[in-house]
């Protein structure tokens, strides 16, 4: 009676690419032997090997196939420990090629990094064989894992490719399937990029990224404020147009002063200007309290009107009565009537105010 077919984990030595791609699963060969003897298994050719992935994708039913860390999968009955997946292929990827069966897995960034920082190197398929062992035909795949410990005397995968980190992909702004010569042309070009801008701002081409953005802001701000640009809206289209208008020529000291200048002149100018319109209210005023428009006692009310409104003022003196007796004519003013004395100080300044003389006061009250 045939033995039971049984796994098989071969630690094969197929050398991890560092960049997406398929890889070789499994070689061909009549007899291959393992480095640490065991074998023979037998794949001999294509036509063996289509039987192998039919019996695989029926057995799978669309699931993909694992691959984890050092086999962990085939393993964790026995140690109990968890089997993490470093990636997984597709039963649909798998193809035919001359030297072997391959698959393109989809690594796990964990994965993806480890392998590119080279942590694990080597890839390990894991299969069904149908004698003692797992030895004789290969039935079917089952997976793999990665190891560092070869046994197969296959290809290195490095020969085939490279993987780049994911995550360095997607800082590049590239998609995730970049062929790593994208992805080495693009990093490349960024990096001639970043040596020219380094140039332009006399630096060294090796100064770190922050470092030249920040030199370039502050070369931004010193042709912002040169050209005379609104600093929220610049640009680099403006910057170059307002370079080629040229930079704005220094201006003609006989048509320009200084804005510290202006305000020193103009503040004196204003001065000057109150200093003369407080002596022109104060000439107007003293001539109207002369002309007896206006008392003496009202000399403040008429230097504030007069100081604010120079034109009304002269209207209100050219309409004004003379107050008799109330001017600042001094000697040359008539005397008061005898009989002023008659009259009270309230009489008195009434009179004044209304221009009256005592003899019309007096009428007024009946005593004339």
């Amino acid at each position: 009676m045939p033995p039971a077919p049984s796994i098989v984990i071969a630690s094969a030595g197929i050398e991890l690419p560092d960049a997406p791609g398929p890889i070789k699963l499994f070689p061909f060969g009549a007899a291959i032997w393992g480095r640490d003897g065991r074998g023979p298994y037998l794949l001999p050719d294509a036509a063996t090997a289509g039987a192998v992935l039919d019996a695989t994708r029926a057995y799978q039913a669309g699931a993909d196939l694992p691959i984890d860390y050092d086999h962990q999968t085939q393993r964790a009955a026995a140690n109990g420990q968890p089997a993490p997946a470093s990636g997984w292929v597709n039963p649909d990827s798998l193809e035919i090629r001359d030297d072997g069966i391959y698959g393109r897995p989809d690594w796990t960034k964990t994965a993806a990094r480890r392998i590119a920082a080279r942590e694990y190197r080597y890839f390990s398929p894991a299969w069904i064989g149908a004698g003692p062992g797992g030895t004789g035909a290969v039935l079917r795949l089952v997976g793999g894992g990665l190891t560092n410990q070869p046994n197969f005397a296959l290809p290195a995968l490095a020969s085939q490719g490279e993987i780049m980190d994911p995550e360095l992909i997607k800082a590049l702004g590239l998609p995730a399937d970049s062929a790593p010569a994208v992805v080495t042309a693009h990093a490349a070009a960024l990096a001639a990029g970043a040596g020219a801008v380094a140039r332009l701002l006399g630096l060294a081409e090796s100064t770190p990224p922050a470092q030249l953005v920040t030199a370039a802001q502050a070369a931004v701000g010193q042709l912002t404020a040169a050209f005379r640009l609104d600093p929220a809206a610049v640009s680099l289209p403006a910057l170059v147009t307002a370079a080629q208008r040229g930079a704005p020529t220094a201006p003609n000291p006989a048509e320009w002063v200084p804005m510290a200048v202006h305000q020193a002149v103009a503040g004196q100018l204003a001065a000057s200007q109150r200093d003369a319109g407080v002596a022109a209210a104060a000439q107007a005023v003293d001539a109207a309290i002369v002309a007896g428009k206006v008392t003496p006692a009202a000399r403040d009310w008429a230097l504030g009107y007069a100081g604010q409104d120079p034109a009304g003022f002269a209207a209100y003196v050219a309409a004004a009565p003379v107050l008799v007796g109330q001017s600042a004519a001094g000697p040359t003013a008539a005397p008061p009537p005898a009989t002023a004395a008659a009259l009270t100080a309230e009489e008195q300044a009434v009179a004044s105010q209304l221009g009256l003389t005592v003899e019309q006061i007096r009428a007024g009250k009946g005593d004339a």
